[in-house]
């Protein structure tokens, strides 16, 4: 949203700065007279100002998957409930400026729903594990989740979709 014209979106450093409106900023544009008739409702200005920016969802810092995000999806599995014996993993790495990695190499969210669509049709399927920086923003990390989660691999009664970190390190499930 464009507040009172200045050509400013409300974003994560704008609202740290009030939406890029200062006090001098909407003073510069009245006369001398104009000065001091809008000084007398510049308080009650800046309080709607504030009001709008925060009812518009305005935070001064963005939302990670560290600090906001980090509990996968309730049928997907994590770290504690391991990797089954002799399944072969595929890991999927969501870097925190939101780059998408499947086998050390960079792909697009298209390009994902097909490599899920190809997995969820192998036998025997793979365990698909989204491994996410913590730094990642939340937005990614809740659409990349919900592309995995619509692949057939991750539903059922057994789904074969976790979220965690450091794979090579879970539990082994089964097997002697």
């Amino acid at each position: 949203p464009n507040i009172m014209g200045y050509g400013q979106n409300v974003g994560e450093t704008d609202c740290l700065l009030f939406g890029g409106i200062s006090g001098q900023a909407a003073i510069d544009t009245h006369s001398q007279e104009q000065h001091h008739r809008s000084m007398r409702f510049y308080p009650a200005f800046l309080l709607a100002t504030l009001a709008g920016l925060s009812a518009i969802g305005c935070s001064q810092l963005p939302e990670t998957y560290a600090a906001n995000c980090s509990m996968p999806l309730k049928n997907w599995g994590r770290e504690k409930d391991g990797i089954a014996h002799l399944r072969p993993v595929q890991p999927i790495y969501l870097a925190s400026d939101g780059l998408l990695l499947w086998d050390e190499e960079v792909i697009s969210d298209a390009t994902l729903q097909r490599h899920m669509a190809q997995v969820s049709a192998l036998n025997p399927e793979p365990h698909v594990i989204l491994e996410v920086a913590p730094a990642a923003a939340c937005r990614r990390v809740e659409a990349i989740r919900a592309i995995m989660d619509e692949a057939p691999l991750c539903k059922g009664q057994k789904p074969l979709c976790s979220e965690g970190w450091n794979w090579r390190r879970w539990p082994i499930n089964g097997g002697s």
